[in-house]
């Protein structure tokens, strides 16, 4: 629902960013899929949830979302960066559960 204006209403704004200032950031992704479930092509609900997704560890999730608003806005900077951030995450992560491995096999 929009308002007259063609905004978004501000209902339910303010819950989204507090829990993620409160650093809830589980509870902040799911107001952002119900965001989403009303206009999916929302671009600032995607990157939020993305950066939401990206604080839980869920990369994967994350690195969709965030893709999904640089296909749509390809000179989102904040997108870019982010990405860039979740990649350089997912990279150290995986370097670890190798050396982990290893340690097992070896």
């Amino acid at each position: 629902m929009r308002a007259r204006s063609g905004r978004t209403p501000a209902l339910g704004r303010e819950s989204r960013g507090t829990n993620w200032l409160l650093g809830q950031p589980g509870l902040a992704a799911q107001s952002w899929d119900q965001v989403l479930e009303r206009e999916p092509g929302h671009l600032k609900a995607l990157y939020r949830r993305g950066v939401a997704q990206a604080a839980l560890g869920n990369l994967e999730k994350a690195t969709a979302d965030l893709k999904k608003v640089l296909a749509a806005d390809p000179q989102n900077r904040a997108a870019q960066e982010q990405l860039g951030r979740v990649v350089t995450e997912g990279k150290k992560q995986d370097a670890g559960l190798a050396r982990g491995l290893r340690k097992m096999f070896c």
